[in-house]
């Protein structure tokens, strides 16, 4: 069975959908509120941030999460990050979307190392990047006003070049 991956920027749907999920799966302290409570202008601008950062994903056309790059260090380091959509979570989806990321960042950013961060808990994101070739490093620890709950796990990617 041959397997259609495709990224693209997100319209306003998208943009919106990649918000709620961040919401729903963040910690109960988040400061994100659900797009419906958000002022006109607040939405204008999750859904500005959220089409420059972000691409959705389908595959076989289907639009099942999102990946995000971002330089650091003049292109050394690349934070990407990562995300499904809850109905497509459990199926290898993240597996296959973030494989083929890797591909494209390996062709996008020649001389850079792909770093991601996620929480301890969420097993499934770090199972899905030792998957696509990323090495777990360590833990880091993030100070309190980061909103990030600590540590978070550490892993880095390296282009066989």
């Amino acid at each position: 069975m041959t397997i259609e991956v495709a990224f693209f920027l997100p319209d306003e749907s998208d943009a919106i959908r990649i918000h709620e999920t961040y919401r729903e799966d963040g910690e109960p302290d988040s400061p994100l509120r659900p797009f419906t409570e958000l002022s006109e202008i607040e939405k204008c601008a999750v859904i500005k941030n959220h089409s420059k950062k972000f691409q959705v994903a389908s595959v076989n056309r289907v639009k099942v999460g999102w990946v995000s790059f971002s330089e650091k260090s003049g292109g050394a380091e690349i934070n990407v990050g990562f995300g499904l959509f809850k109905e497509y979570r459990g199926r290898a989806m993240g597996q296959i979307m973030l494989g083929h990321a890797v591909k494209i960042a390996g062709i996008q950013y020649p001389k850079g190392e792909l770093i991601a961060r996620t929480r301890v808990e969420n097993t499934a994101a770090v199972k899905t990047l030792g998957r696509a070739g990323f090495t777990q490093e360590g833990f880091e620890e993030f100070p309190p006003i980061a909103k990030w709950p600590n540590p978070i796990v550490y892993s880095r990617h390296r282009f066989k070049r």
